[in-house]
């Protein structure tokens, strides 16, 4: 018979076409990533919320200062208070403002010393001398029944130490306590929807 006769010996192998993968596993797997990689974000924002938002934080310690205030007086000052010999004070004198001649002593010896007000924490961006409602000029220590001497420009504040210190620590708790829960709440959460998303698109690839 005219025509191509194949070889009966020939042998025909028969070409199987592989169905393409999922790609389910894949998308899974990057969506995993990205939201495990704003967990690892809002973590880290939770904990550096305070010092990015400067705002809050001095409004904050305002409020410890002006409850820790137990005498104010502006311009011609020439009177007598009681402290606790116990404790310190701090003076501070509001912005922009000068005093003249200060004299703060108990039985015509001085309690008073002078300093010049400095930045607690130079790597924040909160200016103590600058950003406050008040400067420190000073302390008191050691002293019970006290004569104020000065003339001032502006307002003149005493400081209970121990008081503000306390307000203080309330608050660094307080903002800590917030910044700590939208870590592990935010971060967390998104911690785990990550590596859950993770682990099933790799099951998916790996299934496939």
């Amino acid at each position: 018979m005219p025509g191509i006769h194949p070889d009966p010996t020939t042998t025909f192998h028969q070409i199987q076409v592989q169905p393409e993968k999922s790609s389910t596993g894949k998308i899974l797997l990057l969506i995993g990533v990205a939201v495990f990689v704003l967990g690892i974000v809002l973590g880290i924002s939770g904990f550096t919320s305070v010092e990015d938002d400067p705002e809050v934080w001095v409004s904050e310690v305002q409020s410890d200062i002006d409850d820790a205030i137990i005498w104010r007086g502006t311009g011609e000052i020439n009177e007598s208070i009681s402290l606790d010999p116990k404790k310190g004070y701090g003076v501070a004198i509001s912005q922009d403002s000068e005093i003249f001649n200060i004299s703060i002593s108990e039985a015509n010896l001085s309690v008073f010393r002078a300093e010049e007000c400095k930045d607690s924490n130079l790597d924040d961006t909160v200016e103590d001398c600058k950003d406050y409602v008040h400067y420190s000029i000073g302390q008191i220590k050691n002293a019970s029944d006290v004569k104020l001497f000065f003339n001032s420009t502006g307002e003149v504040v005493i400081v209970d130490n121990l008081v503000f210190f306390k307000g203080l620590e309330s608050t660094v708790w307080e903002l800590a306590g917030s910044s700590l829960l939208l870590a592990f709440v935010g971060g967390g959460c998104s911690l785990c929807l990550g590596l859950t998303l993770l682990a099933v698109g790799a099951f998916i690839n790996f299934k496939n």
